[in-house]
């Protein structure tokens, strides 16, 4: 079972553009009930990911790493939990909600260099990465 470490940026949740570099660790995202956790890769969705990674280069630059993956310290989101900054886990989706308050975790939508949406993720999974600070 594997994770994927990447950088991310021209990316955005509520109204802030995030026009830096983050590095984030990615899982796939299972939801159970109320709670949004995530898990490892299986080998069918490693490959698709990667391969949505090499064709967005411009929210992925340079390099991914793929790493071992324990169910372990994997992320995970409650309903409603708020923070002061920024969220701690992100979340890609087909179809993103954008909310106006910062949480734990949130939905974030890739944009182009100027801050024009270009979400173009389309795989049949979600996945939750974990911002590293």
């Amino acid at each position: 079972m594997k994770k994927v470490k990447t950088e991310l940026v021209y990316y955005r949740y509520n109204t802030f553009l995030q026009t830096t570099s983050d590095q984030i660790i990615w899982y796939v995202l299972q939801v159970d009930g109320q709670i949004e956790k995530g898990r490892c890769f299986t080998e069918n969705e490693l490959t698709q990911f990667v391969a949505f990674i090499s064709t967005n280069q411009i929210n992925f630059p340079n390099k991914l790493s793929i790493l071992e993956c324990t169910l372990e310290n994997t992320p995970f989101c409650t309903a409603f939990v708020t923070r002061p900054n920024q969220p701690s886990n992100i979340i890609l989706r087909k179809e993103p909600c954008v909310s106006s308050y910062i949480s734990k975790c949130m939905d974030v939508v890739l944009c182009n260099a100027q801050g024009i949406t270009n979400h173009t993720y389309n795989l049949d999974f979600d996945v939750i990465g974990e911002l590293l600070v």
